[in-house]
């Protein structure tokens, strides 16, 4: 898992809205899941979530579309849009934001073998690894509708 945590807000933040999140990212296999979480994490620690595990979920074979999936070509870059559905939140002055990836969530949804091969019809499993892209080439981020406060 991958968690990335903003510096401490110097205003509050308020967002209210659909919640993307574009990763530009390779794996090892054919195929993997991507999850993202966003948590509000307040000045004692304590991490709220924000938009839940259970939306933000994309299996990259899935990226372009559901009806036609594509596997991944190993170890080449693509970009992943993946919606974290709504969510009305006000991120408070001092609190910070953090964005969790991984690439499973079992057993809340199917582990995915990364095979590639059609789902349930699998005998093994792969490791895979995945690295997630974040520079001017390959801006992963995440985009919030803002509401001015």
């Amino acid at each position: 898992m991958l968690v990335y945590t903003s510096e401490p807000l110097k205003k509050g933040m308020e967002i209210t809205g659909p919640i993307k999140a574009e990763i530009w990212a390779s794996s090892s296999a054919k195929d993997t899941d991507f999850v993202v979480k966003i948590t509000d994490v307040y000045l004692n620690g304590y991490s709220q979530t924000v938009t839940s595990p259970l939306s933000g979920i994309l299996r990259a074979r899935y990226r372009e579309s559901e009806s036609s999936p594509k596997l991944l070509e190993p170890e080449k870059v693509y970009k992943f849009t993946i919606n974290l559905m709504y969510a009305s939140h006000v991120f408070k002055a001092g609190h910070r934001i953090r964005c969790s990836v991984t690439s499973s969530y079992f057993p809340h949804i199917d582990r995915n073998p990364n095979t590639g091969h059609p789902f349930g019809q699998d005998t093994e499993l792969s490791s895979a690894t995945q690295i997630i892209y974040h520079n001017e080439k390959y801006p992963s981020n995440i985009i919030f509708p803002l509401i001015p406060r």
